[in-house]
């Protein structure tokens, strides 16, 4: 799983989640169904984006990552936008490594197990 939260008014709240797990109940296997993104607003998961057609499953953490680190100023400004915070772009980085993928300051964080 890789997820990307975002700290609002005393608390992490989901911003985006990719996930593959074909043993758990409700899961997802991305070498079957490929990869999507779940998207969250006030805490509820609203809807599911496909991200790519089916890939290998040691394939679908970079692919997540890679789809992150492309749109996560996107879905940083949505959320801000959804909640009327003022820009806080100068509040967030990111940092990778190829284990995790880290992105943490005061308003977002992200992180990740396969």
């Amino acid at each position: 799983m890789i997820q990307l939260e975002y700290w609002l008014e005393g608390d992490w709240r989901e911003v985006v989640r990719y996930d593959h797990d074909r043993a758990a109940a409700g899961g997802h296997d991305i070498t079957e169904e490929g990869l999507h993104r779940d998207v969250y607003r006030d805490g509820e998961k609203i809807r599911s984006e496909d991200v790519s057609p089916s890939l290998p499953a040691n394939e679908g953490f970079d692919a997540a990552e890679e789809d992150l680190r492309e749109n996560v100023e996107k879905f940083v400004k949505r959320l801000e936008q959804w909640h009327g915070v003022k820009d806080g772009r100068d509040l967030w980085a990111t940092k990778s490594s190829s284990q995790c993928l880290s992105t943490s300051t005061a308003t977002s964080t992200a992180y990740a197990t396969w």
